[in-house]
């Protein structure tokens, strides 16, 4: 990279379902490829970005519950919004997992540990081929650090690959499978 910028040309082989951990020793170059990341996906759904501190960044408490799990597939399903059966349905099949009485919660009012529910299982509803997390681990306390290692193995199990890109790989070493 040159000293202004990374530019758009850094690429690396990924390999599906599998853990990828990048460290990234600048966070002003991780700073730009989260920006170029958000950039060049945010339309498209075969890739997800899990931002930094996605409890803040990637929730809008102005929606309800179902309409902030619901929304990466309104790209897949331009009808989500309008068709109640799809909608009863996730309610269905995600309500065991997420718990029924959190559907009708409003998003403000949430644990932390429903929150980063909320975000990972949106992603599980993409179901895109990669997802690109930016420090996962970071912040969070050891309780929230386990609950994030397991939402990172149900996109795992799920096929979905992973690609961790943080300043400190420490907690992503046990799941990764290269770094």
């Amino acid at each position: 990279h040159d000293s202004e910028s990374i530019g758009r040309r850094i690429s690396f082989p990924i390999y599906h379902g599998e853990y990828l951990a990048v460290q990234i020793r600048e966070n002003r170059i991780l700073q730009e490829m989260t920006e170029i990341l958000t950039e060049e996906y945010s339309k498209d759904d075969q890739t997800a970005v899990i931002q930094e501190s996605p409890t803040t960044s990637m929730l809008f408490p102005e929606l309800s519950y179902m309409d902030n799990l619901c929304m990466s597939l309104a790209r897949r399903m331009g009808n989500i919004w309008k068709n109640d059966s799809i909608r009863s349905s996730i309610r269905r099949e995600y309500g065991s997992m997420l718990g029924d009485e959190t559907f009708d919660k409003n998003v403000e009012n949430l644990s932390e540990r429903q929150k980063y529910q909320l975000i990972y299982f949106r992603v599980l509803l993409q179901h895109p081929q990669i997802v690109y997390c930016i420090k996962p681990f970071k912040g969070a306390d050891l309780a929230h650090r386990m609950q994030i290692w397991k939402l990172l193995e149900m996109l795992l199990d799920r096929g979905i690959t992973v690609v961790d890109l943080s300043l400190n790989l420490s907690d992503s070493l046990s799941l990764a499978d290269r770094l």
